[in-house]
């Protein structure tokens, strides 16, 4: 009887079973969750106190599977405001912020004080000069110029108590870099690293020059702001091929800049437009810019007055020299430009001085004060040194290394022809 009872409950469990299934693939099923029908088999299987179920019927597995993946694929398919917003995210890239860039003339500022601090007594011909070139070659190349040092022997007339006098034989060293540009036109950017070498033992007892003078404004500051001026221009292609002269031997009637003219091939000079000297850039009032005594009124427009826009532009201080007998309106004197102009090459010099002052030919920097009893630095150990000059004339060293920066980058861009940025990025699509 109760065999009979059980095989009955059997059938008719079975039988409920098939009707289920049936039922369950004519009604419309709920919407599963992703992953829903997956937990409920792991629940099942893991479940052991569970009572037996009957096995499902035939195709049910897969018509689940199935089920799961169209689910999935409506999810993935029907637009939800969450998956609008991601959608949107994607079609529209997040703007990202451009890069920042350094302040102009704080590289600049940063090459003084280094060379300032680690090269003092660069004088002609001294270990400190010849390790000095050394690091400039290297500046250069980092950035990638071709670059290197060019040595020579020369001599110069020291003067001793006794009224004797010595000829002091040395190895001169200047450093060269260049940028080819789509022509052979050149300009070429220069700016001497010596420190002044005393000629004569009176010099010496005056303490003049020698190997403790660091040279900021004479001349750490104006190979500073040339080898800014090499970093800003190394990726910008250039109609004309720009040259960066590092001379030494200024101080010594310019033996760094005669030798280099004199190696110069008549082709070269003639390919030269413009020679942009540094000199003397921190002590001084004021900025000048100059133009040599054989530049073409014309070639001073476009350089010289060039510059003194921009600097009006920017509301930088800056002027020219206002003329006297000895030295024409314009013009100046006494630096690396001298030997180039004197060639009958253009010439743009820059320098930081006061030309109403003493003898009115800008020897004289700036007005005699306790600070500055002469009214000069150069050449002067206790006065031409970063300790102070930062004490006594606060924020000029990285003043006037933007303000020189912020005129010649976008005049020599000019006179260069520098291909604009959007020029240089269509170019590169192409490649």
């Amino acid at each position: 009887m109760f065999s009979r009872f059980c095989l009955r409950a059997a059938v008719m469990m079975a039988a409920f079973g098939y009707i289920t299934s049936i039922s369950a693939s004519t009604k419309p099923a709920k919407e599963a969750s992703l992953g829903q029908f997956a937990a409920e088999h792991s629940l099942i299987s893991n479940s052991t106190n569970a009572p037996a179920t009957t096995e499902p019927a035939p195709g049910q597995f897969a018509a689940e599977q199935m089920l799961l993946s169209t689910v999935s694929n409506t999810d993935k398919a029907l637009p939800t405001a969450k998956s609008a917003k991601k959608a949107k995210e994607k079609k529209e890239p997040k703007k990202t912020k451009p890069p920042k860039t350094t302040p102009l003339g704080q590289f600049a500022a940063q090459q003084i004080r280094h060379i300032a601090t680690h090269f003092p007594g660069r004088m002609a011909g001294s270990p400190t000069e010849l390790l000095a070139a050394d690091y400039l070659k290297q500046q250069f190349a980092n950035m990638g110029y071709s670059s290197n040092t060019r040595s020579f022997n020369a001599q110069y007339l020291y003067s001793k108590n006794d009224t004797s006098e010595d000829w002091n034989k040395i190895i001169v060293t200047s450093v060269i870099a260049a940028k080819k540009g789509k022509q052979n036109k050149q300009i070429i950017i220069m700016a001497h690293f010596d420190t002044y070498t005393p000629h004569n033992d009176s010099e010496v007892g005056n303490n003049l020059g020698g190997s403790a003078l660091q040279g900021v404004d004479d001349n750490a500051s104006g190979v500073g702001v040339m080898l800014e001026l090499a970093q800003q221009m190394k990726d910008i292609p250039t109609a004309y091929t720009l040259r960066f002269l590092a001379t030494s031997g200024e101080e010594l009637k310019s033996l760094g800049a005669k030798n280099y003219l004199r190696r110069m091939t008549q082709e070269e000079r003639d390919d030269t437009l413009l020679v942009i000297n540094l000199d003397n850039l921190i002590t001084g009032d004021q900025l000048y810019f100059h133009s040599g005594r054989n530049t073409a009124p014309e070639v001073a427009k476009i350089t010289r007055d060039r510059a003194l826009e921009i600097a009006q532009l920017y509301d930088i201080p800056a002027a020219i020299n206002p003329g006297s007998e000895k030295y024409p309106k314009g013009t100046g004197c006494c630096s690396d430009h001298t030997v180039f102009d004197e060639a009958k090459m253009p010439i743009l010099a820059v320098e930081a001085t006061n030309w109403s002052l003493g003898d009115k030919d800008g020897y004289q920097q700036t007005a005699v004060s306790p600070q500055f009893t002469q009214g000069v630095t150069w050449h002067r150990p206790q006065y031409d040194n970063l300790q102070y000059l930062e004490s006594n004339l606060p924020g000029r060293i990285d003043q006037r290394s933007h303000d020189i920066v912020q005129i010649l980058l976008p005049l020599i861009k000019e006179l260069a022809q520098a291909q604009p940025v959007i020029e240089q990025e269509k170019g590169k699509k192409k490649k």
